[in-house]
């Protein structure tokens, strides 16, 4: 009977795990490249390749005009219409195409501003390699949706495990040899060009998926517009809320010190790989089965706060022993990396607790817990800076965090019930944030270990339904697995 009962649970965390296969991949490659990063580069060097990666993340957002997401939540809805998949596709891509034209010009008719800020000198060069750095994320972005709308985790999780190369270690690896920006900058978009062009002849020949231009006018276009282009400046404001302290660091600091926050930020980091796997999986999931499988969400989303916040207070205990993989002048992130654990941890949870907000179709809802965070989060960073120099920048991101996963549950709750316990859930993150307070605040000290170990027992205490729900499963899934061998 048990074994029944849990086996749609079991059924549920390998779909979940496979998705999950580019995640761990990541996570390796981010543990690889911290090492060799923190070791070959300056930590100014690294702050510019940082605020490389953070200018054309933002680029690359004005680029996908929140259609993206429109593919996403059209994908299955086509209702037998004649190769809908295509169509939708391609009128995606066509809007998104459209906005990089504009980005790529305004990018090069400003390149003196823009790479004066990016590198500290003029650069043209510069300037191509960022157009070329938005318009291959643009391209990976599509070219991933696809599959994982398909539900090919294989293609899918070679593609992500490919950009993340790309994006963290090619750079690294030309490091060893010449540890400058320049080049770290134009191995990372030369790897990722090459990713395009594979990756999109693969699709072309594997799936006959042609590229055909559109107009922006259709009905169609008018469609997936009115859903995701308010999400572009979600996108954004998502965007914003992570950057604001590498701004206000880059500005009353310098780059050294972008350098460093950035290196503690790629160790935190890991949990928002967490993030990546589980809304691969996730947010289709929902989509399919919101209607009829409501108490199953719910309980997804409490075992998530648990798992999440026990994660995050495991690597605050074991903080010491991550920070060995990192070179010795970016030690001073040892001292705030436990903060920056909130933010990918929270967004992880707010996806899940606010999934009402698309299920209703009410995206520029989304504006309005991000609004509330930046402001939030730049106020604070203003403040505290300049007063705790890079303690202060982690610890606005953790207020602004919670703030943000507050509003958007809030928000999503009311169109849709995901939260089976707003208790447990409101005591997971305030026992993280705890956690990381204290951690900080006894630096050095025996209690910098005492405290996180304690808050995980209180932590598994509180969630003592969920901790024996997953020791249940675990049971079933190893009783079914000597059964099978035998």
């Amino acid at each position: 009977m048990s074994a029944q009962r849990h086996q749609g649970a079991i059924a549920f965390v390998k779909n979940l795990l496979g998705f999950s296969v580019s995640s761990y991949a990541g996570l390796v490659i981010t543990i690889l490249a911290t090492v060799i990063n923190t070791r070959v580069f300056a930590a100014s060097e690294l702050g510019k390749i940082n605020l490389f990666i953070t200018v054309g993340t933002a680029l690359a957002y004005v680029a996908y005009l929140g259609v993206d997401q429109s593919f996403c939540r059209y994908f299955g809805e086509g209702d037998g219409q004649k190769n809908w998949t295509g169509r939708l596709f391609n009128v995606c891509f066509s809007l998104s195409f459209y906005a990089f034209v504009a980005v790529a010009a305004v990018t090069l008719v400003a390149w003196r501003s823009i790479t004066e800020y990016i590198v500290g000198e003029a650069s043209f060069s510069i300037a191509v390699f960022l157009v070329l750095y938005v318009f291959s994320q643009m391209a990976c972005r599509y070219i991933s949706l696809i599959q994982r709308m398909s539900y090919r985790v294989v293609s899918y999780s070679v593609l992500l495990i490919s950009m993340s190369f790309a994006n963290k270690l090619a750079y690294s690896v030309v490091g060893v040899w010449r540890p400058d920006f320049w080049a770290a900058i134009a191995s990372m978009v030369v790897a990722y060009v090459l990713i395009v062009a594979v990756s999109s002849g693969l699709l072309a020949v594997r799936q006959n998926f042609r590229v055909k231009l559109v107009g922006p006018v259709s009905d169609d276009s008018k469609m997936v517009l009115r859903f995701g282009l308010p999400l572009m400046p979600t996108s954004l404001l998502s965007w914003a809320n992570s950057s604001i302290p590498i701004f206000v660091i880059q500005g009353m600091i310098g780059y050294s010190s972008v350098g460093i926050y950035s290196s503690a930020v790629s160790i935190a980091g890991a949990m928002a790989l967490v993030q990546s796997g589980f809304n691969t999986f996730w947010v289709p999931f929902v989509y399919d089965n919101y209607r009829d499988k409501a108490g199953a969400i719910k309980r997804v989303q409490d075992v998530l706060v648990y798992a999440l916040v026990a994660i995050g207070l495991v690597l605050i205990l074991f903080q010491d022993v991550l920070y060995l993989l990192v070179g010795e002048s970016y030690q001073a992130g040892k001292a705030f990396m436990p903060l920056l654990l909130l933010a990918p941890i929270c967004s992880t949870i707010a996806e899940a607790s606010g999934i009402g907000i698309n299920i209703s179709e009410k995206s520029y809802l989304n504006i309005v817990h991000y609004v509330f965070g930046i402001a939030a989060n730049l106020v604070l960073a203003c403040i505290l800076v300049p007063l705790f120099g890079l303690v202060g920048a982690a610890l606005s991101v953790a207020i602004s965090s919670l703030i943000v996963l507050a509003i958007r549950s809030y928000l999503g709750g009311k169109y849709y019930a995901s939260i089976e316990s707003t208790y447990r859930t409101c005591m997971g993150t305030l026992l993280l944030f705890a956690g990381a307070v204290l951690s900080y605040a006894f630096c050095g000290t025996v209690l910098q270990y005492i405290c996180p170990a304690i808050l995980l027992l209180v932590l598994c205490v509180v969630f003592r339904n969920d901790v024996s729900y997953l020791l249940d499963i675990a049971k079933t899934f190893f009783r079914r697995t000597e059964e099978n061998e035998r």
